[in-house]
């Protein structure tokens, strides 16, 4: 019930200001997502002295990253990670996740569990226009939290998640 009243609301927003997604100048999209188990993962979160590779993972996760100084440094992590797996989304699905994404609305935020969840971003969206990093999305599903972010800025913003999920969730497989 909570997820249908928070789609209906980021529609009615969708609707009264005529925007449709804030993430819309990209032509590729890779999928980056937890490679290892739930188990694996907080073993690492939570260990003490940990190794270079384990203290970026840990950043990843709890959405300390920069694209600011070179988004394909990031992107490099990402790919050299043991931790996490790759995925180029089909571009036929291009236009569906566009959509998806929607400038934060607090309102819509009061009913989300983002504020008495603890994030951590699993599954990771790197936007590409001619091969050039437009933009990163860090999702965390189970707390219902996106954070969007370019060379220029970082902000939260809002999503379908539901049907995020239907997307992404089977090509993690």
């Amino acid at each position: 019930m909570k997820k249908l009243c928070y789609f209906l609301i980021c529609l009615i927003v969708i609707s009264c200001n005529g925007e449709s997604s804030i993430i819309s100048k990209f032509d590729k999209i890779d999928y980056y997502y937890l490679g290892i188990s739930e188990g694996e993962e907080v073993e690492i979160i939570i260990k003490k002295s940990k190794s270079f590779q384990e203290e970026q993972f840990s950043n990843i996760i709890d959405g300390n990253i920069s694209v600011k100084s070179d988004a394909q440094l990031f992107v490099n992590e990402l790919k050299n990670s043991k931790y996490f797996k790759e995925k180029s989304i089909p571009t036929s699905l291009n236009s569906d996740i566009s959509y998806l994404f929607i400038p934060y609305n607090s309102s819509a935020s009061l009913i989300s569990s983002s504020i008495t969840c603890q994030h951590f971003y699993r599954d990771i969206l790197v936007f590409k226009k001619d091969n050039k990093i437009v933009g990163v999305t860090l999702i965390c599903f189970s707390c219902g939290s996106v954070i969007y972010k370019t060379a220029n800025h970082s902000e939260y913003i809002s999503a379908n998640f539901e049907e995020l999920e239907k997307i992404l969730k089977p090509l993690a497989r």
